[in-house]
């Protein structure tokens, strides 16, 4: 910049010639040349000044005298001397950065042919400045992106590295110079499935997140949580990756190492069950062998030998399935159906725990596969169904069931932001104790329990939660005391599952209202609120409350209008069995659907006796609630319609 002042000054013939930037509501001088060199770094005010003024209007301005000119500071120029100046913006693009002035200590110095060569020369300047200031940025953020902990890494869509920091060199091994130019397919991957899939996502959607093993330099292999980006140009085309990888390494052995002691956790609270069927095993066996003794060999024999084989083969199996359990490999994502591991989860419970628990399964033959690790999965179920165990000391029914549900945006909304697509979920309910609403809040916390000292440490479901979160997937916990809890686990399911099904069913085929009026009570505003914008889009009328307190005023004010009452169940001030009690007080005929955490086979007991007899499971789609309402306001009015 020294060098373009000089040569505006020799160009002009002007006494001096100066640059100043534009920052903020000052001007700053940068660079000048025969005058105020001495002024570098002085900050002037941006307003009142013929800068300011060149700045605002964009054009060149020029002063013939100092003297008669009321757009400059006279006492300023009689100081340094100056009678004339012109002023010319400078553009970074089309942004004014600043002006470039020369003065003159004569008054009307300057001709129109200095004003023309200065123009010329301003726009070789703001070229320059451009310039220096698109590499100052590149510069500082290279700079930057070195002192990242993250590797970041830049590459083309050919594969071949553009850019790579520091923090590459320390996670990899090679050096920018050894990594700039080859492909990462080379340097990273001996197996390309994995990446090759991940890029497949990463064009597709824009972007990509997850796990993925690599290899260094040396060989060894490490693995990152990478988060992919496409770089588009302006055309709005892709012209690179920008992929910044997290070594997760050290993180993946020590989940590993708790997975593995919560796993033996799990075994020593099955323990007791084991030794009791184990017992129940070997005593035909050494009885059979006493009879063998006795008998000697001959036709009375064979039954005893088959007694002896059939017991050693169920202790050998129950054996067996503990050791795959306590071993299990992790970090392995196959492609899983459900219903296998359902049924191996079966095996363990029905030999070890108590007989006066009964394990009932729920199993369609369609059920989608999804994306995983099989003994994680299983350990995500196993721990589930001890819990259960522990909450009926007494004994009772425990169901585990699979499903295929399409979450959409009403789903997803009462999920606090669950992202729409197809899950498979896994369900473990049983009829013990339940718990509180306070209890349900921290269930998943690491070491909280409500069981006695040393009959649990805590870890076991903030183990399923971890696991089923590392999966895509997300957990729903539903219990009322003395009714018994739900676990529902939520796994995304495979794009390209098999189902009998046609798909989800599109807005056009679901039923639609006539105009009927519907109240919603719940205490979720998120949940009243796209509760009531899809009752309207399907043509509804809607009137809401947050809990039964106002439900009863606002029911009260349009009880001639309201077709049918949506309600929660446990709501805060008034819940929803006193609810529905205190409606039908005011019309006995009052059409209710409740929506319950639970399902509507025994755990809802208080709505029940209340008359309710529709449910809605929490947390439901449009379709099913559509469908529910739909077919409750269509139901023969000679039959009680609450």
């Amino acid at each position: 910049m020294e060098q373009m002042v000089a040569r505006a000054q020799n160009l002009t013939g002007a006494t001096g010639a100066i640059i100043e930037f534009v920052e903020g509501d000052e001007m700053v001088y940068q660079a000048a040349s025969g005058v105020a060199a001495d002024k570098i770094g002085l900050r002037l005010a941006l307003h009142g000044s013929l800068s300011g003024l060149a700045v605002k209007s964009g054009a060149t301005l020029v002063c013939e005298d100092s003297e008669t000119d009321d757009r400059v500071d006279r006492a300023a120029c009689r100081t340094v001397g100056l009678r004339s100046m012109v002023v010319t913006p400078l553009r970074d693009g089309q942004q004014i950065i600043g002006v470039l002035k020369i003065l003159s200590g004569q008054p009307g110095s300057f001709a129109a042919r200095d004003v023309a060569n200065l123009q010329i020369l301003v726009e070789s300047l703001g070229a320059v400045i451009q310039r220096k200031r698109a590499t100052d940025r590149l510069t500082e953020q290279a700079t930057l992106l070195d002192k990242a902990q993250d590797a970041i890494l830049v590459r083309c869509l050919e594969h071949r590295i553009l850019f790579w920091n520091r923090s590459a060199e320390r996670l990899y091994g090679w050096t920018r110079e050894e990594a700039v130019g080859r492909s990462v397919r080379e340097l990273h991957y001996r197996d390309t499935a994995a990446f090759d899939q991940a890029m497949a996502i990463t064009l597709e959607k824009g972007e990509w997140v997850g796990e993925i093993e690599q290899l260094t330099k040396t060989g060894a292999k490490v693995t990152v949580e990478g988060h992919w980006t496409v770089v588009r140009d302006d055309a709005g085309k892709p012209k690179s990756i920008l992929a910044i990888n997290t070594d997760i390494t050290e993180r993946k052995k020590l989940e590993q190492q708790f997975l593995r002691a919560q796993r033996m956790e799990s075994i020593g609270t099955l323990a007791g069950g084991i030794a009791h069927d184990l017992n129940n095993l070997l005593v035909p066996i050494m009885m059979s062998v006493g009879l063998l003794r006795q008998t000697g060999p001959g036709e009375n024999a064979e039954p005893i030998l088959v007694n002896i084989e059939r017991s050693a083969r169920r202790g050998a199996e129950l054996v067996k399935q503990v050791l795959s359990f306590a071993r299990g490999v992790e970090g392995a994502r196959v492609t899983i159906q459900p219903i296998h591991i359902i049924r191996e989860v079966e095996g363990i419970v029905q030999n070890t725990f108590p007989k006066n628990i009964t394990c009932v399964l729920k199993l369609p033959l369609d059920i989608w596969t999804i994306q995983g690790d099989p003994t994680q999965i299983n350990q995500v179920l196993m721990n589930l169904c001890v819990n259960a165990r522990d909450a009926m000391a007494g004994g009772g029914r425990l169901t585990v069931s699979a499903s295929n549900v399409e979450i959409d945006e009403q789903y997803g909304v009462m999920n606090r932001g669950v992202a729409a697509g197809r899950y498979v979920v896994l369900e473990v309910s049983d009829e013990g104790c339940g718990m509180p609403q306070e209890v349900v809040d921290r269930v998943f916390e690491p070491f909280f329990t409500t069981k006695d000292l040393g009959k649990g440490t805590g870890l076991g479901l903030s183990t399923v939660i971890g696991i089923v979160r590392s999966h895509g997937g997300f957990v729903n916990v539903y219990s009322e005391v003395g009714e018994g809890s739900a676990f529902k686990v939520y796994l995304p399911a495979l794009s390209d599952s098999v189902t009998s099904e046609s798909g989800p069913p599109v807005a056009e085929s679901l039923p639609r209202g006539k105009g009927e009026m519907i109240m919603v009570v719940d205490d979720e505003v998120s949940i009243l609120s796209i509760t009531r914008q899809t009752l309207e889009a399907f043509g509804y009328r809607v009137v809401t409350a947050e809990d039964g307190a106002q439900a009863i005023s606002v029911y009260a004010l349009h009880r001639d209008e309201i077709a049918l009452v949506l309600t929660d169940m446990m709501m805060p001030i008034m819940d929803g069995p006193a609810l529905v009690t205190a409606l039908r007080r005011i019309n006995p005929r009052v059409r209710i659907i409740a929506a319950s955490g639970l399902n509507a086979e025994g755990h809802s007991g208080r709505a029940t006796v209340a008359g309710v007899r529709h449910f809605l499971a929490k947390p439901y789609s449009a379709e099913v609630m559509l469908t529910l309402i739909r077919k409750v306001l269509t139901e023969s009015l000679t039959r009680p319609p609450f």
